[in-house]
């Protein structure tokens, strides 16, 4: 496994570990069912399919990687929500939450260790 493959599992499993913790504090924060916890929900969920993404194609080799091309692209998008949504959260909250910055550094250091996977 390539150096960026391993920094892009890295960031995976950084992002998945962020999503379980966030899926959690539902829990903490709201104590009924609303929108607004569901919509909380969904952003765990969110979070759990970026990390996820970024594993399954960490785990790929270079051949593997260029033959299913969509899984880059579709990751490499998901990467690209997680950071516009992440810097949406840090605007939002004055940069006061520290998991937003966190997460949008985990979001760029997936994409780039992706990007910089040579696939011919």
């Amino acid at each position: 496994m390539s150096r960026e493959a391993r920094l892009q599992r890295v960031a995976g499993w950084a992002i998945v570990l962020i999503a379980f913790i966030h899926l959690a504090v539902t829990f903490i924060d709201y104590d009924t069912p609303s929108l607004r916890a569901l919509w909380f929900v969904g952003s765990g969920f969110a979070l759990l399919l970026i990390g996820g993404l970024n594993l399954v194609s960490a785990q790929l080799n270079d051949d593997a990687l260029r033959d299913v091309r969509g899984v880059r692209v579709l990751t490499l998008v998901a990467d690209g929500c997680g950071i516009v949504l992440g810097l949406g959260y840090v605007w939002l909250t004055g940069g006061t939450q520290p998991q937003g910055p966190v997460l949008v550094a985990l979001f760029f250091a997936a994409a780039g260790a992706q990007l910089a996977r040579r696939v011919r």
